[in-house]
């Protein structure tokens, strides 16, 4: 029986059409952040993680590269693209997070609304930058 996270990452592959290699190699890195951004605010760095078979600090990194990734890369504004649509149009099938009592193990909603503020500033502004070019 696949969970959502699995049925999300599935999706995400089959319309991207590949699956990354298990490598560092930079398009595998750049198909998981990919997905791996579009969930991280909806979902718990765990989940994520499990998904590719790594560590819960690699989708820290990919979160933290994301608009390095976003400005430089095509193909990572693509594969970005499809893991969002995808994300949002199953986003009421993924479990909601809780604010733990024991520390910050979980985002809080407030923290949920803060990352996708920050992702639309991003991408304002990285529209800006190709109106300014067009």
């Amino acid at each position: 029986m696949t969970n959502i996270y699995t049925e999300i990452k599935e999706e995400y592959e089959s319309q991207i059409g590949e699956v990354p290699e298990n490598s560092r190699k930079r398009r595998a890195v750049e198909i998981r952040a990919a997905l791996s951004n579009a969930m991280h605010p909806v979902c718990h760095y765990n989940n994520i993680s499990s998904l590719w078979n790594r560590d819960r600090t690699s989708i820290y990194n990919y979160v933290r590269q994301h608009e390095t990734y976003y400005m430089s890369s095509v193909d990572y504004r693509g594969w970005y693209a499809t893991a969002t649509e995808i994300v949002n149009s199953k986003i009421d099938l993924i479990p909601t997070r809780r604010v733990s009592l024991l520390g910050k193990l979980e985002d809080s909603p407030h923290a949920q609304l803060e990352t996708i503020t920050r992702t639309i500033s991003v991408l304002e502004e990285f529209r800006k930058r190709i109106e300014r070019r067009v």
